[in-house]
């Protein structure tokens, strides 16, 4: 018989940063981790025979390694002990690990465009302009404004999703956790987008600003 003990508070969402993001994007292994825990606290062991059942024999030693990379870039963390009963009295205790947060989300815009440099971002959003007025020329008067519009948008965007998956029940997150892992971006990337479009007048966010 076994009990989990947990002690730490695991936060519904967290946004990556573009340097937890480098690091991920440079060892798959260590998305794997994440993937695994994504249905709980698991230790050592249970990420080893996970990694066994994808047909990826890995140590403990490996998954100590991974798991000290995570935990340094604060993407997993002990959780706490599972205590194991083998007996009268005989008692066993292993460290479980645990995501930081159910959902990670990738550097959002405002992030990107801090680290461009100034004529980039200008053309970043000449761009925008004109491949959407060569379509929508009668709503968008002038190039001034897209870059408030787009800001505006992608802010009120993320504060959304992080009150969506904030306010999601215990099915919707283990819905969440039986998705392809390569399905998340494009499910909190629509999820923000059709939020937006329920939220906002976009149309009139658009006058407001380009027009």
């Amino acid at each position: 018989m076994s009990q989990d003990v947990i002690t730490f508070n695991q936060k519904t969402v967290i946004d990556l940063s573009e340097k937890q993001a480098e690091i991920l994007h440079g060892d798959e292994n260590l998305y794997y981790i994440l993937k695994f825990l994504r249905v709980g606290p698991r230790t050592v062991k249970e990420l080893e025979s996970d990694f066994a059942h994808k047909g990826m024999k890995k140590s403990d030693k490996s998954i100590y390694r991974y798991l000290k990379n995570l935990i340094e870039i604060g993407l997993v963390a002990k959780a706490g002990k599972r205590i194991t009963s083998k007996g009268a009295g005989d008692l066993q205790s292993e460290t479980i690990y645990i995501r930081t947060a159910k959902i990670f989300l990738t550097a959002n815009l405002e992030k990107k465009i801090d680290s461009m440099e100034e004529k980039d971002v200008g053309l970043f959003y000449d761009t925008i302009y004109s491949l959407l007025a060569g379509k929508f020329k009668d709503k968008l008067k002038t190039d001034k404004g897209v870059d408030k519009l787009i800001s505006t948008l992608e802010s009120r965007k993320f504060q959304l999703i992080n009150e969506i998956f904030g306010n999601a029940n215990e099915e919707t997150m283990e819905k969440i956790s039986n998705l392809d892992w390569g399905l998340i971006d494009y499910l909190i990337d629509y999820i923000g987008w059709l939020a937006l479009s329920l939220e906002f007048d976009i149309a009139k966010e658009i006058e407001d600003c380009c027009c």
